[in-house]
């Protein structure tokens, strides 16, 4: 029994003495003890959670960098003079600002360089950096000394500066070589969107207690039983009564003695309420080791995470040494459990679904691959406010924010790793032969990023399916290890493979491009729907239709978004909206569709006589994780009075 709980317990009894309320509180106590013996004593005394003061601070550290499209010598010294450099915020990329027509690809080197202090508050602690993306292969150097290398421009990744920071208040330098060209040794080697160098996602600078719980660090599952991949029926109950969960946390020690220790676990739904709490006996953690600790508890009465009711609990995570709080670490928990069959679709929390929605790439019109955290929260709330209940994230992960969202919003995901095995390039036109001598090394960097991807998003509800593979031809990739690698890092989801060819190297499901599949024993997918002709906005108010087989698990859309590519056609154009993220006249016949909404007013030729200015918000956050959507409206003449009053309601094409 909890420690906690026990004094809980005693201060309820305390409390029913004193006030002598003998008989009508017999049958409460005995409820107490009852709800103890099953575990769920916070489903009646539930109690606000309220973080403790502790060592871990994450800082947004986007700000004030130096940046040059260059590869001058020495620029990784503290001595080295970057005053002529251009200032930045990030995220940022190469080819700032960019546009859709052009056709940007690999290749290109720059410098990325920040200054900054730390004091001696600083002196005993563990000081990172954490970087959500950098595309493609970087290099980080901080008061001149290489600190890491990191392979790959999808996946995050931390590195720890503390053995060289200085925390005198003097300046450090953090210095970053970024390239974008072209390597047989790294993934993707291919791919018809677009390649742009640069540090493109939120960067974050990371103090912990040296004993602290390690980066991405805890797996929270829900581990129902039962098979959940079968070509059967299930005929599983809609509901439980209770909930499994079990969370793996990883206690790291970067200091040189050992460390005594005890973790206390706390599941806290919406409204900030302990529903249940896990502690561990007191452990010993030797010095620069990481423990594993394994907690489990029944969830009673759970609220299930669905498109429908996208409900979310958090686990905090505590590490108590000594008399205090050293560190805590927030995790997301959805409680949902998943079936992939053949021949009777996809089924969610006891209930069949069929997952309709898009293909969806990163880049923005103007920001390029740049996008902010709120960019990528509306892109999801656009596929979420046509209906969409899927979204394939093709071809390569996605940002943090965008699977944060689709957790929010409720859209079942399935993340992708990045290798694609055709679509030209520069040097890229196709994977190279089994027997290169870079194979090894590229089927360890395919590795590398999945088990990085995996990482970071298995406690994501929304993320339903890992795919390995975006059309592997060509036999540069060992699709059965890379699947082998998914199953070890993550054994409760199901794995894809997506090809228009053969299948078959161990994943659960087959995902298919092109035309509508049959189903068969294997659980499919149909990843691609292509639209029938490539369209500027406003385009038609018709769409590819679909059949939505029951039998399928799903069909996404190509696409949710026009995007950019290297190739020199127009195949990029198919989107449901432009690449400005404004819907074209197929988006809002994709929502009727899906969801029954008639179509809008469509706009009307006339005489252009005003522009009308809205935005979907008054104020921002100046960190390079927030924006505003502008959007213009030109008037027609016949409603031009209309403008001073707020009501222009018609456009002028």
């Amino acid at each position: 029994m909890d420690v906690e709980n026990v004094r809980i317990v005693l201060m309820i009894v305390q409390t029913i003495y004193q006030r002598s309320l003998l008989m009508q509180s017999l049958h409460f106590v005995r409820s107490v003890f009852m709800a103890l013996a099953c575990g769920s004593l916070m489903s009646l005394f539930a109690v606000p959670y309220n973080p403790p003061a502790n060592n871990r601070q994450k800082a947004v550290f986007n700000q004030n960098w130096k940046f040059s499209k260059s590869n001058p010598s020495g620029a990784e010294g503290t001595g080295f003079n970057d005053g002529s450099w251009a200032t930045t915020n990030l995220p940022h990329c190469f080819n700032i600002p960019w546009w859709v027509d052009q056709h940007i690809d690999f290749g290109g080197i720059g410098w990325y360089r920040k200054h900054f202090a730390l004091g001696s508050e600083y002196a005993s602690k563990k000081i990172s950096i954490e970087f959500e993306g950098v595309f493609l292969h970087c290099w980080v150097y901080f008061n001149g000394t290489q600190v890491a290398e990191h392979k790959g421009g999808f996946t995050s990744f931390i590195v720890d500066i503390s053995g060289q920071a200085k925390t005198d208040g003097t300046d450090n330098v953090l210095a970053v070589k970024v390239s974008s060209e072209w390597e047989a040794t790294i993934a993707p080697q291919a791919g018809d969107f677009i390649f742009i160098g640069g540090i493109y996602r939120d960067v974050y600078l990371v103090i912990t207690d040296p004993l602290h719980v390690a980066y991405y660090g805890t797996s929270v599952t829900t581990p129902f039983g039962g098979n959940f991949i079968s070509s059967g029926n299930y005929n599983l109950p809609t509901s439980y009564a209770q909930a499994p969960v079990k969370v793996v946390t990883e206690v790291q020690n970067q200091s040189a003695a050992s460390s005594q220790y005890v973790l206390r676990t706390y599941i806290v739904d919406k409204q900030n309420q302990i529903v249940d709490s896990m502690i561990s006996a007191s452990w010993t953690v030797q010095a620069n080791a990481t423990d594993a600790v394994t907690q489990t508890v029944n969830l009673s009465n759970p609220h299930f995470w669905s498109p429908s009711d996208p409900y979310l609990y958090r686990v905090y995570s505590q590490i108590q040494s000594g008399s205090g709080i050293v560190d805590y670490f927030e995790s997301p928990l959805g409680v949902r459990w998943l079936q992939f069959t053949g021949g009777q679709g996809f089924w969610i929390n006891g209930q069949q679904l069929y997952l309709h929605g898009f293909d969806v790439h990163q880049d923005h019109a103007g920001w390029a691959t740049a996008v902010t955290n709120a960019g990528q929260y509306r892109d999801v709330k656009l596929c979420k406010d046509a209906g969409a209940r899927f979204i394939r994230g093709s071809h390569y992960p996605k940002d943090p924010a965008f699977v944060k969202a689709c957790d929010e919003l409720g859209v079942c995901l399935m993340l992708e790793m990045c290798y694609w095995g055709k679509g030209g390039g520069s040097g890229a036109d196709a994977s190279p032969p089994s027997g290169s001598a870079d194979f090894v090394a590229f089927q360890q960097n395919c590795e590398a990023q999945m088990k990085e991807m995996i990482r970071t998003f298995r406690n994501n509800p929304s993320v339903i399916i890992w795919s390995a593979a975006n059309e592997p031809t060509g036999g540069a990739l060992d699709c059965g290890v890379i699947n082998a690698v998914a199953k070890s890092a993550d054994p409760s989801r199901a794995t894809c493979r997506v090809d228009n060819f053969s299948f078959g190297s161990g994943e659960d499901i087959s995902g298919h491009n092109g035309d509508p599949v049959n189903c068969g024993s294997t659980p499919t997918l149909l990843t691609e729907l292509w639209e029938s002709a490539e369209i500027n906005r406003p385009g038609a108010y018709s769409g590819q239709p679909d059949d939505e087989n029951p039998c399928r698990i799903g069909t996404a859309r190509w696409a949710a978004f026009d995007y950019g590519t290297h190739e020199n056609w127009t195949l990029n154009m198919v989107g449901m909206c432009d690449n400005y993220r404004i819907p074209k006249r197929r988006y809002y016949w994709c929502r009727n569709r899906w969801l029954g909404t008639a179509a809008p007013t469509w706009p009307v030729a006339g005489t252009a006589a005003s522009i009308k200015l809205t935005t979907d918000k008054s104020t921002i956050i100046n960190d390079g994780t927030d924006d505003c959507q502008i959007l213009a409206t030109v008037c027609n003449l016949n409603y031009a009075s209309l403008v001073h009053n707020n009501l222009c309601n018609n456009s002028y094409l």
